[in-house]
C-alpha cells in the first residue's frame, strides 16, 4: 500500500467492548477536524500509545467523526511514565550520520523538509513512517551528509527522491487527508462537509492557490498532464456516463488512487482509478 493511501482505517469500538469496561474508567472522544492523537492524549492526561492501544490503531492516521475509546478524565493517567513518552517519539538520539529534530506544535512534515532542503520522501524513510502524519514532540532522524568542500558545514542528502515528492504536492496530500470521511453536502466548501469542486478549492486555498468552486472551471488551471505521468498533488477530472463534460475532481494521491468528496458514498473517501467508473469517465488532469 502506497503511503499516500488514506483508505479508511477505523479502529471500531463495538458495543460490547464499552459495555465490558468499567464506565467510570473509559470515555469516548469524537474526533474534531484538525485534532491530531497527540494533542486528545494530552487532553485526556494520557499518551499516544495508550490511546493506539485502546483503539487497536496501528498508526497515527485519524479523521473528523471518529470515536475513539480514552482514558476517563477522573482516572486517567496525570503525568506519562517516563518509558511511555520514549515510546511516542520513535528517536532519543541523532543516528550517525543524522540530525535529531523535535517536532513542535504546528508543524507539518512539508515544513520541515523546506528548513532542511530535504525531500519530505527522505525524512519519511529514515523514520520508518507510512505517512506524512507528525505530532509535536516526536523526534524525527534528519539524514545528512558532509560537504567535502566545508566538512564543518554538514549538508542534507537529498540524493533520495521518488516521483511525485515535489514540496507542494506531499503538503496537498498532507492536508487533504485531515478530512477524510467528511460528511458530502452539495454546495459545501468546508471545513465540515465538502462538495467535489469545494473539497479541491478548500485544499489548495491552504497553499496559497485559488481555484474556482466548480470542477469545469478548475480543469482551464494549470498545465495538462498525461495518466501514465500523473503525480501526488495533480488534480483529475471525470464526467458521467456519455458526458462529454467535467462533472467531478480529486485529488491524486499516488499508486493510481485519488481522494475526492463522492456524492455516492456521502463522504471525502479514496478510490481507485482502477476502479470501472472512474477508468470509463476519466477526464484528464491538471499540475498546478
Amino acid at each position: 500500500m502506497s503511503k499516500y493511501r488514506w483508505g479508511c482505517k477505523i479502529a471500531a469500538v463495538t458495543a460490547g467492548l464499552l459495555l465490558a469496561a468499567p464506565v467510570a474508567q473509559a470515555a469516548v472522544h469524537t474526533v474534531a477536524p484538525g485534532e491530531t492523537l497527540w494533542g486528545i492524549s494530552r487532553q485526556y492526561n494520557t499518551t499516544v500509545n495508550q490511546v493506539k492501544s485502546l483503539n487497536k490503531l496501528y498508526g497515527d492516521l485519524i479523521h473528523p467523526g471518529q470515536q475513539l475509546t480514552v482514558p476517563d478524565t477522573e482516572t486517567a493517567v496525570k503525568a506519562p511514565a517516563e518509558a511511555d513518552i520514549a515510546a511516542d517519539a520513535p528517536q532519543d538520539k541523532p543516528e550517525p550520520g543524522s540530525e535529531l529534530y523535535v517536532v513542535q506544535a504546528g508543524d507539518t512534515l512539508y515544513q520541515i523538509s523546506q528548513d532542511y532542503d530535504i525531500s519530505a520522501d527522505v525524512i519519511m524513510a529514515a523514520n520508518y513512517l507510512s505517512s506524512p502524519l507528525i505530532y509535536p514532540g516526536q523526534s524525527l532522524q534528519i539524514p545528512i551528509v558532509s560537504n567535502s568542500a566545508d566538512p564543518k558545514h554538514p549538508t542534507i542528502d537529498n540524493t533520495v527522491s521518488s516521483r511525485g515528492s515535489s514540496r507542494s504536492s506531499i503538503s496537498i496530500v498532507e492536508i487533504a487527508a485531515r478530512y477524510q470521511n467528511c460528511p458530502y453536502t452539495y454546495g459545501g466548501s468546508g471545513p465540515t462537509s465538502f462538495d467535489c469542486s469545494g473539497f479541491t478549492a478548500y485544499v489548495f486555498a491552504q497553499t496559497g492557490i485559488q481555484l474556482p468552486h466548480n470542477a469545469a472551471a478548475q480543469y482551464k488551471f494549470g498545465q495538462p498532464v498525461a495518466k501514465n505521468d500523473l503525480q501526488p498533488g495533480d488534480l483529475v477530472f471525470f464526467g458521467y456516463y456519455g458526458s462529454a463534460s467535467i462533472q467531478h475532481v480529486g485529488i491524486y494521491t499516488g499508486d493510481n488512487n485519488f481522494i475526492h468528496a463522492s456524492s455516492g458514498q456521502g463522504k471525502v473517501v479514496t478510490s481507485s482509478l482502477a476502479d470501472n467508473y472512474y477508468q470509463n469517465n476519466y477526464k484528464g488532469a491538471r499540475r498546478l
